[in-house]
């Protein structure tokens, strides 16, 4: 396949194809597996969730009488820890006092040792909302563990604790990690939280040291979502769940795991059965019972210490994963690598200085044009309450990203493709440098995209008696769709994780994705210049 025209066809029905099988396989499984039951999951979810329930409510007694009695039916020790506690409310500065009650189920084994696998969502939901994505679809999906959990071999012990008053300031942890003697024996902790009403069970957050964690992540969790990413990103933000209060007053190591898709949902009435994803709740059961059952047969007397890890899923198949001390020494040797395939490039002649310098220009023109643009959308969006369309904003600003890049691309026309991708190259060496330095959890997805568009910006520039033509197309072609397959889902991700008011912003690694993926649907684009003198492409 030489023909420009048919290159370049099959190389962006390639990428458009893709796109979706990336976000497709960001989708909870749909088939029930290693014993789970989302029948029963979600009969118990009908009870949980069928009117809102929060912290002290006559609904929320129900409920808690419901919890204990299907703990003590699987044969589980059950306790309750009733606290009051004070909440200072911020809008009118009045302090409030709050009863909670905190359930914990225990199933011991016959050894000394009492260290103690726990398994945490929390059973409170807000006064308007009926809770079945935050947080009772958890609750349920736990409790359908415990009844497998029940039944099988244990060498450490498995708490399931639901904690009370969650939603007033995580209320109920803080209350079991001060005052409740079982808090001490926990070594290893598993929380599950929902921010909406579907999509996969994504381990978003690790307590220090996390190799170990994502070493078994890797090994027994079905159809993992995970990415160092979220555990960097989520740690700069003003967000808490229980798993905070394990992390910050305990020595407990733990994930803590979430569904976060329809997330216009959360905290509203709209956050009922009907709209959740029974899928979602299984991955979360099915993530709880494969990891709680090789905690609890792990010797945790001595808990591995490990560093923190660089890692990611391949579509949610495999979890590549490295030591995040490589981060630097990565980024050092893809620097210099960039460095000598743009130098060898502008001397053989098919790159020239003029080119990349306009096409720095493009893409900070672009950049800006698309930011610009998309604030006014998400001002309009807002102005119209139109919040609750998240997949058609998500459509939108990619939309937006590429006929942008496209408009400023026929503007500009004084730079080549291969010159444009060097620009791309020039400034995601820079961005991957920064990324390793503020966040060296995200440096993957710099790294091994720079990688990748380098290797192919090599191949595209090689003299063509020492690269066939085909097989460069071929490789620049595998580049660019392990581009897009490395970059969609977390883009993905984390659309869902930015309110609307910020979410303008992924215009901008969406562009840069764009104007990185190499030029493989473009003809070579090495040339010989005549006369010793450099030939304008």
């Amino acid at each position: 396949m030489n023909h420009p025209r048919a290159q370049r066809a099959t190389t962006w029905t390639l990428l458009a194809l893709s796109v979706p099988l990336a976000l497709w396989r960001l989708h909870p499984p749909a088939v029930d597996s290693r014993g789970f039951s989302t029948a029963n999951a979600m009969a118990h979810l009908r009870i949980i969730a069928a009117e809102p329930h929060p912290a002290g409510s006559e609904r929320q007694v129900l409920v808690r009488q419901y919890l204990i009695a299907q703990l003590e039916s699987f044969g589980y020790q059950v306790q309750t820890q009733p606290s009051r506690q004070k909440v200072l409310r911020r809008r009118s500065g009045y302090e409030n006092e709050v009863a909670l009650v905190n359930v914990m189920a225990r199933r011991s084994r016959s050894a000394q040792t009492n260290r103690a696998v726990m398994l945490v969502a929390h059973y409170d939901s807000v006064p308007g909302a009926p809770g079945a994505g935050d947080d009772g679809a958890a609750v349920a999906a736990l409790l359908e563990a415990a009844r497998i959990l029940a039944h099988q071999p244990l060498r450490n012990d498995l708490i399931i604790l639901f904690t009370d008053a969650e939603e007033f300031g995580l209320l109920g942890a803080r209350v079991f990690v001060r005052e409740h003697p079982w808090a001490n024996d926990v070594a290893v902790a598993l929380n599950f939280e929902g921010r909406g009403s579907s999509g996969p069970s994504i381990m978003f957050q690790t307590t220090a040291g996390n190799g170990w964690l994502i070493d078994l992540l890797a090994r027994v969790a079905p159809h993992p979502v995970c990415s160092s990413f979220t555990f960097d990103v989520y740690r700069r933000l003003p967000n808490d769940t229980d798993f905070t209060i394990f992390q910050s007053l305990t020595q407990m190591q733990g994930m803590n795991f979430a569904f976060i898709d329809d997330w216009a949902n959360y905290h509203r009435s709209t956050d009922d059965i009907q709209r959740l994803d029974p899928d979602s709740m299984r991955h979360h059961g099915l993530q709880a019972l494969a990891l709680g059952r090789a905690l609890a047969a792990m010797d945790l007397t001595h808990l591995p210490r490990t560093q923190d890890a660089v890692y990611f899923d391949v579509l949610s198949l495999a979890v590549v994963r490295y030591p995040m001390h490589w981060a630097l020494p990565l980024a050092i040797a893809l620097g210099i690598a960039t460095a000598i395939v743009l130098v060898g490039a502008v001397r053989r002649g098919p790159i020239r200085v003029r080119g990349v310098l306009v096409g720095l220009g493009m893409i900070l023109i672009n950049i800006l044009l698309a930011v610009a643009v998309s604030w006014g959308i998400v001002k309009l969006t807002h102005n119209l309450r139109l919040e609750r369309l998240a997949d058609a904003t998500i459509a939108g600003y990619t939309l937006l990203a590429m006929l942008t890049a496209a408009g400023v691309r026929r503007i500009f026309r004084r730079a080549s493709a291969a010159e444009i991708n060097s620009a791309a190259l020039i400034v995601w060496t820079i961005l991957n440098f920064v990324c390793v330095m503020l966040a060296p959890g995200g440096s993957y997805l710099t790294t091994w995209p720079t990688l990748l568009a380098a290797l192919s910006l090599a191949t595209q520039t090689l003299p063509p008696a020492r690269c066939w033509p085909r097989s460069c197309w071929l490789l620049s072609m595998l580049a660019s769709v392990l581009i897009v397959l490395l970059l969609s889902p977390a883009i993905y991700i984390a659309f869902l994780g930015l309110t609307l008011r910020m979410a303008h912003l992924m215009v901008v690694p969406i562009l840069l994705g764009l104007w990185l993926l190499p030029p493989g649907s473009m003809p070579r684009v090495h040339q010989v210049a005549p006369a010793g003198k450099q030939r304008e492409l």
